[in-house]
């Protein structure tokens, strides 16, 4: 997919001057289980602008979360507040600690890691959250989904790359 804030694609294509878009318009996304669908992301340019983070947790429907475990990613508002705007010594103490023992030190719901948030990391960083530092892992997050209201828009290529953009 093109994420919203991939603008060096963007130019790219407008450099380019292709005939057709090959991209489809922003499109809603979800994530599925075996258990089936288990949220969906809105397209979150067409909601009714609130401030990052207060608006991925009011649009973004989990299907099968309870409001309890939901509530349990509280916490983390504070962590990436910390690392956002913290030091050389901050990003090194959450770059030695694992996502998944960040998650589990601030109480985040066992139901929550393993349907939500291992799931976007092992897509984010190729990687399950134990092996993943809290460091790559609140930066991934921060970049595919905080850093704007819209930045976990996406399009999708209407084929092969290679054939409609590069060809």
């Amino acid at each position: 997919g093109f994420w919203a804030e991939y603008w060096n694609i963007y130019e790219l294509l407008d450099e380019l001057k292709l005939e057709d878009d090959p991209l489809t318009g922003y499109a809603q996304q979800g994530q599925y289980s075996p258990r089936g669908l288990e949220a969906v992301w809105p397209v979150y340019r067409d909601q009714q602008r609130l401030p990052t983070g207060l608006a991925q947790a009011a649009y973004t429907k989990f299907l099968k979360l309870s409001p309890f475990d939901l509530l349990t990613a509280a916490p983390l508002v504070a962590a990436f507040s910390e690392f956002l705007d913290g030091d050389d010594k901050t990003a090194t103490r959450y770059d030695e600690l694992s996502f998944k023992d960040l998650c589990s030190r601030l109480g985040v719901s066992q139901r929550l890691y393993a349907e939500a948030f291992e799931p976007m990391i092992l897509t984010g960083l190729f990687a399950p959250g134990e092996q993943c530092s809290a460091a790559a892992a609140l930066g991934m997050a921060y970049f595919f989904v905080l850093k704007s209201q819209t930045a976990f828009d996406v399009r999708w290529c209407r084929g092969n790359i290679g054939d409609l953009i590069f060809a």
